[in-house]
């Protein structure tokens, strides 16, 4: 799992990474609520989905009867586009840890318990094309949910642009979802492979 606890530049750390006593005091508020969301785990008890799979058509075709969850922001991430799939004409989309407290990415969250991510797995070739990845989501509200979601483990040398037509279901996906109209905003603004800007249906 990713995180700052104990860093240097954490927030309430001190000298040689060691975290002040307020900042161990708000790590063990925080736990204890997350306790309390979701007793008897702490860890990756909801699944993030960032691309296609926020839409429910296409998570259902892997992992029946997913709960509705909620649309959240993953902090100090990015999406980009690294990797070219050439069975379905188009880049597809990873995540990317930064340091800019401004980067996020806003995707939606399932409840994964007692679900078998088995199909889903091979569909991706995990491990050898994607991997999974531990991380922590915030809601609208603030609340943190212990998270899994998978990201790209191959890439190209360059960068790439994703298909206009993966980029308009993207968008439509992310519609139904109801993520907030700056992400949308965002994702019609990308550049496409064929470089002009896809605007979602209305």
């Amino acid at each position: 799992m990713i995180d700052d606890y104990g860093s240097s530049d954490a927030p309430g750390g001190g000298d040689a990474g060691v975290a002040s006593p307020e900042a161990i005091l708000e790590l063990i508020s925080q736990e204890t609520a997350d306790a309390a969301l979701f007793p008897g785990s702490m860890r990756e008890v909801w699944f993030f989905a960032y691309d296609l799979l926020m839409e429910q058509a296409t998570i259902s075709r892997f992992i029946k009867k997913m709960h509705i969850g909620r649309p959240v922001r993953l902090p100090h991430y990015k999406l980009e586009f690294p990797y070219y799939f050439p069975p379905q004409g188009t880049a597809l989309p990873t995540l990317k840890r930064t340091n800019n407290e401004n980067d996020e990415v806003w995707g939606f969250i399932y409840d994964a318990r007692e679900k078998d991510f088995k199909e889903l797995e091979r569909y991706l070739r995990v491990p050898n094309r994607y991997h999974r990845s531990a991380l922590q989501v915030q809601d609208r509200g603030g609340r943190r949910f212990p998270a899994f979601t998978y990201v790209l483990s191959i890439r190209d040398d360059v960068e790439h642009k994703p298909a206009p037509r993966y980029m308009e279901q993207l968008i439509a996906a992310a519609t139904e979802r109801k993520v907030p109209e700056e992400w949308l905003a965002k994702l019609r603004g990308w550049e496409t492979a064929e470089g002009g800007e896809t605007a979602a249906a209305e």
